[in-house]
């Protein structure tokens, strides 16, 4: 009891202070004597994860100088395809130049890869539509035979996962693209501009022929039907026989048609100057079907069907191609 006490008592005793000597701390003790206007933290910087700093390695690799080596960048990339959404514009952004590569097995390494990642993110595709055309007309139009021969099967791919934008934005190109490549004059030389490549660089392979009418007949199939066939899929009528009359148009320029707008009415009429038609294409707005349908049968039917009619000639898988691409052409009405 006598020690409890003693305790007790030592709670409530004043300690003696020593000179030159201060009490000691508590452990939980928090130093509040500073005096500060701002606190100053250093800079954090974002440390880029592994796997960024490794595609970042490979997409620097597929400009090498070595063709196997681009040849399996392409392969290592297709077969571990990132996760993450955000990667794949510079993933497309650095392999898309190789649509005109030198060496065939990159360009098919490359099909591949296109084709996968439409498959899992097919809107990437339609997104850089645009800049993937821009090289597939220079692959149309090169001097070397194989790229040429190899540039639809990109444009099959386009036409896979983002046909659409295509058909709007690159119709009139493609179509000329398709003249140039398949060696059909766009006009006669003694009244206009002629489109055409020289008898050397004519393609003389039949299977090359017969995978450019493939993807010729599919394209002039989504350009001048594809989106009666898309509104046809919409079923509105299981809401209400009158739904769609109420809904936003699924459509650019749902009333083209009716000829409200200047260029479209450029199209109807007849010029004088059958160069300054040709020339001034490329300045027309085809992003409605009656438009797309106008210039097509103007300006690109007639050569297409005499292209088409000497190669129904030559017999084989390829005059079975052009037949049913003619029957095809010739219902574009």
């Amino acid at each position: 009891m006598a020690k409890k006490k003693t305790n007790k008592q030592r709670d409530f005793q004043k300690k003696k202070l020593k000179v030159g000597k201060s009490n000691n701390l508590p452990n939980n003790f928090t130093d509040t004597s500073f005096k500060a206007k701002s606190i100053t933290l250093p800079n954090q910087t974002l440390v880029k994860s592994h796997d960024d700093k490794e595609l970042a390695h490979y997409l620097a690799m597929v400009r090498h100088h070595s063709p196997s080596t681009r040849k399996e960048i392409l392969i290592h990339l297709d077969k571990h395809l990132p996760s993450d959404p955000a990667q794949y514009k510079e993933i497309l952004k650095n392999v898309t130049p190789l649509i005109i590569d030198t060496s065939p097995s990159v360009r098919e390494a490359l099909v591949t890869l296109l084709d996968d990642i439409g498959s899992k993110y097919p809107t990437f595709i339609e997104l850089h539509a645009n800049s993937i055309v821009l090289f597939i007309s220079s692959a149309m139009s090169h001097i070397n035979t194989d790229i040429r021969n190899d540039s639809t099967k990109f444009l099959r791919v386009i036409l896979k996962y983002g046909p659409g934008i295509i058909v709007r934005s690159s119709w009139v190109k493609m179509l000329k693209n398709y003249c140039q490549l398949m060696n059909w004059h766009l006009e006669e030389a003694k009244k206009s501009l002629v489109l055409a490549v020289n008898s050397s660089s004519v393609i003389v392979n039949k299977k090359p022929k017969e995978s450019h009418l493939q993807v010729l007949a599919e394209f002039l199939k989504l350009g001048t039907s594809g989106e009666k066939e898309a509104q046809s899929t919409l079923k509105f009528k299981a809401i209400h026989p009158l739904t769609a009359v109420y809904m936003f148009p699924t459509t650019p320029q749902p009333f083209g048609q009716l000829n409200l707008y200047k260029k479209t009415e450029l199209i109807v009429s007849h010029k004088e100057s059958e160069e300054e038609t040709i020339r001034d294409l490329d300045s027309i707005n085809c992003e409605d079907e009656h438009t797309r349908i106008t210039v097509f049968i103007q300006h690109f039917k007639k050569p297409v069907i005499d292209g088409l009619k000497s190669l129904i000639k030559e017999g084989g898988g390829l005059g079975k191609e052009a037949n049913s691409l003619l029957t095809a052409v010739e219902s574009i009405v």
